[in-house]
């Protein structure tokens, strides 16, 4: 590794007729690269390259379209080799787990203290189209595939980790937002619930109850356990557990009326429920009304400290996630107007009993994996990839001034390697490249070509020269490309 050569990163920019010549020289010279085996004794590549590095990904994908018509077909069906390569099996790119829906808030998403939010399995974003529209201060610590929000973030280094953080983005729909949409909607849903516990009804107490509408809401304490039955719960007052109550249920939706707010804060207090697996509100575990009265934003306060183990999404369209209490609590998916931490916690993002929360399977696609130097490499592309149109490779957070390798492959195969995973085997394209003195290079290109067939995939992944690393080499996250 300390045999690297130094190369800037090259910012040509190039005509669709150079591009179809490079294609044809790069299929001259893909053969020549050498091996993984042999990265570390890897040279700065040839001048003509590094001039061209700009155009990598069209270059390989207009080399393989032309030069090889099976690969367009993304066969993954060979087996484990005896070198210790891995096939995978394809991957789903990762939901959105955590979606912040304001879109004129400061810290609409806001992690502070020494607090964390862990989504190993998913994404980040925030609507909000403000500088600091997530906001993290402190030092707690957020890890995501990938984090992204219509305005900026704002965050100490090395507090985001597990893939890039990407300021002015797109924003996300709501896809829960044809669920009870209008105020009828919710009301004629609410007059259609009996009331078991009669129309000055509550749970106040330990037992079993059935699904219906509680005016006077939930007021549980002391060492209470609240079994719920199968079905839709709404409350009409605030919702608290106190003392080392428990709630728990499977199947189970709950609904918050109007202004209702709902407060775990007893020093042994938890709960535990799964939302319906089929039906209108499948994989709704929590829900609050759309239209709060005026300056209302009503909270859902996650606190106490007993377990919290909620599987499906907890949703507050029009209200404020509180993540406190203890931490090592988990929760399947979280949509809200805005969300923050408080006290001393920890949540982990599951995604599991999740709805479908992302629109679509995005062209650029971040599936983890990497390995931790300073911190782990984040890769990640821009660009819609459609013919003719720009984008960009970006690798940021790996460590500066230093040597860094770009890999590109047709199959998601994996390979020990330095301590970690190099997934893009086998190899098709590899070039040096230099991070500059905070740890980045940008590779754009000015058209991405014609003719590549839908559902095309590149896969991409980055080592470093990286002193921090277990063997003095750290690995980004594999990024996945694919052709629209």
């Amino acid at each position: 590794m300390a045999g690297w050569g130094r190369a800037s990163s090259a910012k040509s920019v190039i005509s669709g007729q150079l591009l179809g010549n490079l294609a044809v020289r790069a299929a001259t010279v893909l053969p020549t690269l050498p091996s993984p085996g042999s990265l570390s004794r890897a040279k700065r590549p040839p001048g003509r390259l590094l001039r061209v590095a700009a155009t990598l990904v069209a270059i390989v994908a207009a080399t393989v379209a032309a030069s090889s018509p099976r690969a367009a077909s993304q066969s993954s069906s060979q087996p484990s080799s005896a070198n210790g390569e891995s096939e995978r099996p394809a991957t789903a790119c990762p939901e959105i787990l955590v979606l912040i829906l304001d879109p004129d808030q400061v810290g609409a998403l806001r992690i502070n203290g020494t607090n964390s939010l862990n989504v190993p399995n998913g994404r980040v974003h925030a609507n909000s189209t403000k500088n600091c529209g997530i906001q993290v201060v402190g030092t707690p610590s957020m890890f995501a595939l990938r984090t992204t929000v219509v305005g900026t973030a704002c965050y100490p280094t090395g507090t985001i980790t597990g893939g890039p953080v990407l300021d002015n983005q797109d924003p996300v729909l709501d896809l829960l937002a044809n669920v009870l949409p209008t105020v009828g909607d919710w009301n004629s849903f609410k007059t259609s619930l009996p009331m078991p516990a009669g129309p000055t009804g509550a749970i106040t107490t330990g037992g079993t109850f059935a699904p219906g509408y509680y005016p006077n809401g939930l007021d549980a304490a002391s060492t209470s356990v609240v079994q719920l039955n199968p079905g839709s719960y709404m409350f009409g007052s605030k919702a608290k557990l106190g003392g080392s109550a428990t709630l728990v249920g499977n199947g189970v939706t709950l609904f918050l009326d109007k202004d209702v707010e709902l407060d775990i804060a007893g020093s042994g207090a938890g709960m535990t429920i799964t939302p319906p697996d089929s039906g209108p509100y499948f994989g709704i575990t929590m829900f609050t009304h759309r239209f709060p009265s005026a300056g209302m934003l009503p909270k859902i306060k996650l606190g106490g400290g007993g377990p919290f183990l909620v599987e499906g999404v907890t949703y507050a369209p029009k209200g404020e996630l509180v993540m406190g209490g203890i931490p090592g609590k988990e929760i399947g998916a979280i949509v809200a107007w805005q969300a923050n931490t408080e006290g001393t916690t920890g949540f982990t993002v599951t995604g599991a009993d999740v709805p479908r929360l992302t629109p679509q399977d995005p062209v650029w696609c971040e599936l983890g994996g990497g390995l931790a130097g300073v911190t782990i490499p984040a890769l990640s592309g821009s660009g819609p990839l459609t013919a003719g149109s720009s984008g960009s490779l970006e690798l940021t957070q790996a460590a500066p001034s230093t040597a860094s390798v770009l890999f590109a492959s047709l199959r998601h195969a994996a390979r020990p390697f330095k301590g970690g995973l190099l997934s893009t085997i086998p190899i098709v394209f590899q070039m040096s490249l230099g991070t500059s003195v905070v740890g980045s290079w940008t590779l754009p290109w000015s058209a991405w070509p014609p003719g590549l067939p839908p559902g095309f995939e590149i896969y991409f992944q980055v080592a470093v020269a990286d002193p921090a690393a277990v063997q003095g080499v750290s690995i980004s996250n594999l990024l996945r490309a694919k052709q629209p």
